[in-house]
């Protein structure tokens, strides 16, 4: 189901930029369920291509990136305030991700597009079609 006017507004100001994201993921952090390294586990092939739909600041694919994956890593996200840092950093290290503002309910990729879609921060349930 599309967001209303209001939800998109309402999340364009709420996440201006990464601050509110850091808080939110402090409140629901687990603590022992390392989400990064459990994905870091599933990718099977350098080449894969994932996609990270409300990627935020982009702090996942960057940690793939560091921890060695060369294939192509795109993070999406409908704020420029919450893709800002992860662009940045980025750029100063060369880590060659790719960011995209967009909404996760219209995409703009092919189908078969990617080997794995994460949609960990979304409400967005299907990312089938881009797999």
């Amino acid at each position: 189901m599309p967001l209303d006017h209001y939800h998109d507004e309402h999340q364009k100001r709420e996440y201006q930029n990464d601050e509110r994201l850091k808080a939110r993921k402090g409140l629901f952090s687990l603590g022992a369920v390392d989400i990064k390294g459990k994905i870091y586990e599933r990718i099977t092939s350098d080449t894969e291509q994932i996609l990270d739909v409300g990627c935020g600041n982009g702090d996942l694919l960057i940690y793939l990136k560091k921890k060695g994956f060369r294939g192509r890593l795109i993070g999406v996200d409908f704020n420029p305030g919450m893709l800002k840092p992860g662009i940045e950093e980025s750029e100063r290290e060369g880590l060659n991700i790719e960011f995209y503002e967009g909404s996760a309910e219209d995409l703009k990729f092919p189908s078969n597009t990617f080997d794995m879609v994460i949609a960990k921060h979304t409400d967005v349930l299907d990312m089938e079609d881009y797999i």
